[in-house]
C-alpha cells in the first residue's frame, strides 16, 4: 500500500473488511498521513525470531512441542504430575531459557 504510485483498490467483506474501512477512515481524517510505531531493536530481534522462515516439518515440530508443553503445564495445574516428577536438570535448563 505504501509503495503504490497512483491508485490502490482494496476489496473485501465481513468483519475484517469493516475494520479495514474504519482504519481507512481514520487515515483520511489525518489527510492520508500514515503514522507508524517503529519497534525497538529488541522488538525487531524478537519479530525476526517469531516470523523466521521454517519448513513445514519445522512448523509441525514447533506445533507439537507447544502442544506437549501445554499438556505438561495442564497436568501440573491439575496435579496429574508434580514438579518433583520432572528431572531437575530439565527444570534448570527451562529456567535459564525462559528467564
Amino acid at each position: 500500500m505504501t509503495r503504490s504510485k497512483a491508485w490502490l483498490r482494496v476489496l473485501g467483506y465481513g468483519e475484517n473488511m469493516r475494520g479495514l474501512v474504519k482504519e481507512f477512515e481514520e487515515v483520511r481524517k489525518r489527510n492520508f498521513v500514515l503514522e507508524f510505531t517503529y519497534p525497538t531493536e529488541k522488538e525487531r530481534i524478537r519479530m525476526n525470531v517469531i516470523n523466521r522462515d521454517m519448513s513445514p516439518k519445522e512448523r509441525e515440530r514447533r506445533s507439537q512441542n507447544q502442544r506437549n508443553l501445554k499438556d505438561i503445564v495442564e497436568d501440573l495445574d491439575n496435579g496429574v504430575i508434580h514438579k518433583e516428577d520432572l528431572p531437575q536438570e530439565l527444570i534448570e535448563k527451562l529456567k535459564n531459557y525462559l528467564l
